[in-house]
């Protein structure tokens, strides 16, 4: 279908050359195969290298994009915090996930109100302040309050944390997108992460982007977009049902918002999401039998449609 070729094409396109220090600091990357490039890499004024890049759209520099915490860098992350007076990070993925960690703690919780971190020119102190839950418990809100030894260095960070987001999977909920993007809109820069920091929070990203563009009255190309990201952040948006849920959580905030764009795109994004999604469950339903929707119709607890809707409805 054109959205599959799309993506394809997407897909073959050169990735950015890594930046020199990404191969210098093997230890401080997450994985090996998911670069980090130069030219907007998060440059920590002590020198140190981190996993992160400033996203640009249209002269806005709002997010910024990394890997989740290792162990060794979770001094470094809170050091960019501090310095790039970030207000709010959001988390969109677990620590541990299918048995394999994803990301370490790096914040306190309410059961440990206080983590104390070294930097390398200074000691971090991050204290759990208050949580709170929101939609239905997927999303929770902490408020952490940031320290160092360095009085001028402390933030009051919000930090939103989106539980059970499958690794290179989409949300079952499109409102949930345009809600966090809602929760975090008065707050900047914001850092974005899940474990490599490129396919959830590429996604998330990309509809900020897609909504900034829009409001910015900026022609809005999908896969230029995609592509725009991808020199910032190498990698983004890793898998086709991302770029699919991009396109569908879009037509939602459209919908929502009673935003006007032409008759020729109103009508082209729908109709070419529809045929694709239509396209895959049909090829998809007989192999993803171990799947938690083929369960609930084997054990009778939802229909075969009503399962199929389930997993691929439009909106």
């Amino acid at each position: 279908t054109d959205l599959e070729s799309e993506f394809e094409r997407l897909q073959s396109q050169p990735r950015p050359e890594p930046s020199a220090e990404f191969a210098r600091n093997p230890t401080l990357n997450r994985y090996r195969d998911v670069i980090c490039v130069e030219n907007n890499r998060v440059a920590l004024s002590n020198g140190r290298y981190i996993h992160a890049n400033w996203i640009d759209s249209h002269g806005d520099r709002r997010y910024i994009c990394t890997q989740g915490p290792l162990p060794q860098t979770v001094g470094d992350f809170w050091e960019m915090v501090l310095q790039e007076k970030v207000e709010a990070v959001v988390m969109l993925c677990d620590t541990i996930e299918l048995n394999r960690p994803k990301c370490h703690q790096y914040w306190p919780k309410d059961n440990t109100p206080e983590s104390q971190i070294t930097s390398r020119d200074d000691n971090i102190r991050v204290r759990f302040v208050d949580t709170e839950a929101l939609d239905d418990n997927h999303l929770i809100r902490t408020r952490l309050q940031v320290t160092s030894d360095n009085p001028k260095r402390q933030a009051n960070v919000r930090h939103f944390h989106w539980r059970r987001w499958p690794d290179r999977g989409v949300p079952m909920n499109h409102l949930a997108a345009l809600r966090l993007l809602f929760y975090i809109g008065k707050y900047k820069p914001i850092v974005v992460h899940c474990s490599a920091g490129i396919g959830r929070t590429g996604t998330i990203v990309m509809i900020y982007l897609a909504q900034n563009t829009l409001r910015g009255g900026h022609r809005l190309d999908f896969y230029e977009l995609v592509a725009e990201l991808r020199r910032q952040r190498a990698g983004s948006v890793q898998t086709l049902d991302q770029y699919l849920y991009i396109y569908s959580v879009f037509l939602r905030y459209v919908i929502e918002n009673k935003k006007h764009v032409s008759a020729l795109k109103f009508l082209i994004f729908p109709s070419r999401y529809a045929k694709t999604r239509l396209m895959r469950a049909r090829s998809t339903w007989t192999w993803k039998q171990s799947n938690g929707w083929y369960k609930r119709y084997r054990d009778g607890s939802t229909s075969r449609r009503d399962a199929r809707r389930e997993k691929y409805i439009l909106l």
